[in-house]
């Protein structure tokens, strides 16, 4: 178990960036979602045509590296947008749970990983999954995933 610190400074040098790139060809819930939006990239301006550079892009909100509240499954609660940013900030113990395709990710495994994990700790796990976000057909239909009881264990 490795805990690391985000502290709240701007000037802080600790922060774990964990998003992953967006670009066409990236992993998709299309296998799963048959309307599900890929992403889409498009270049509207180029320095040596207008002098300037811009770009457009499109996806869904379950595109990449995402976030989500409670609201996807309940409309009553708070979206994304309401949630201040320094909420996203944490101390956080990070597991290495190396796991491969459709492995499971187990209460067991969890508990032995981070024994002195405590009540209110933010918990990243890493499985190196990650591997495979340009492989659209691994990535989401045979990636690891959690046991129930790992899992009520760690909302809990």
């Amino acid at each position: 178990m490795k805990r690391v610190n985000f502290p709240l400074d701007a000037n802080a040098n600790r922060v774990l960036d964990i998003t992953g790139t967006l670009a066409p060809g990236m992993w998709s819930y299309r296998p799963l979602i048959a309307d599900v939006p890929e992403f889409v990239h498009h270049r509207f301006a180029t320095v040596e045509e207008r002098g300037w550079e811009a770009d457009a892009f499109s996806s869904s909100t379950l595109t990449g590296t995402y976030l989500e509240t409670s609201k996807h499954y309940y409309p009553e609660r708070p979206s994304i947008d309401q949630v201040p940013p320094a909420r996203l900030f944490f101390d956080t113990v990070v597991l290495q749970l190396p796991r491969q395709a459709r492995e499971h990710i187990t209460l067991d495994a969890v508990r032995s990983a981070a024994p002195d994990l405590c009540p209110g700790d933010a918990l990243l796990i890493a499985t190196g999954w990650d591997r495979h976000w340009w492989n659209r057909d691994l990535f989401v239909m045979e990636s690891p995933h959690f046991e129930r009881a790992a899992m009520e264990w760690i909302v809990e």
